[in-house]
Order: C-alpha cells, then structure tokens, then sequence
C-alpha cells in the first residue's frame, strides 16, 4: 500500500512557520515510507509521495499508491504541526493522523473496510528538488 499526495503550494520548500496555525508549514513535496502492519504481526514497507497545500488551518491536496493515481484529500486540518485528513480508496476511508516537525512528518494511518481495521505508520521528508508540482488546478 503506498500513497502519493499532490496539491500546489506558494513555495514548496518553504519550512517557516505558518503564523495562521501556529505551526510550520507543509506546503511542498514530501516523499518516504508508509509502513503497513500485516495480519500475521508483520511489517510491509512502501514508497510515499505527498504534495501538499495549506491554507492557515486548511490542507489540500490527494493521494494515490503513484503520482498518476491520485485520490482527493477530505477534512483536511493542520493545526499546531498536527495534520489530519481523510482519504477514500477502493470502497475505504483512510484517517491519517500525522505530526509535522521541521522537515519531516511522521504519523499514523488507519483503513477501515469490511468491518477491520489496518494500520501504517507514515514517515516521510520534504524534497527539496525542483521538480514541478502536479495533480491540482
């Protein structure tokens, strides 16, 4: 399970704080890895992408398992370096619940379907490439 989140953003590599929330800003490219905890009590590491884009407390963007699949970011909050959203894929909402610090976000996700729940652990750094952002008009 890997995911791909992608928004426009003022300045993607910009790590100031945002006086708006009261906590830095994560607009920008982000990429590392999403830890999925298997049934059987083991881990199962994947790619993460994410672009982001926030507004004050609002944050935008998508997610996807690549940059071509991408998937609208809903409820999207950021508030106090806490960053929270939810995304629908595949017949599940997925709850992410993630601590942004500096240059990096680390945090859980949760994905119900079918009556179980799966979690991940995401962690990932903000990419400092010029590589122009995609996916959000």
């Amino acid at each position: 399970m890997a995911f791909v989140l992608l928004a426009r953003s003022h300045n993607e590599t910009d790590s100031s704080f945002d006086s708006c929330s009261g906590g830095a800003d994560a607009n920008g490219r982000w990429t590392g890895t999403l830890t999925v905890s298997t049934s059987d009590g083991g881990e199962n590491p994947g790619p993460a992408h994410l672009v982001l884009k926030q507004e004050g407390a609002k944050l935008t963007g998508t997610a996807g398992s690549t940059a071509s699949d991408p998937h609208a970011i809903q409820n999207g909050k950021a508030e106090s370096g806490n960053l929270a959203f939810e995304v629908s894929t595949g017949g599940a909402i997925m709850k992410f619940a993630l601590k942004h610090e500096g240059d990096e976000i680390k945090g859980d996700v949760a994905r119900e379907r079918g009556g179980r729940t799966q979690t991940a652990k995401l962690a990932v750094k903000r990419d400092q490439s010029n590589e122009p952002l995609r996916g959000i008009r």
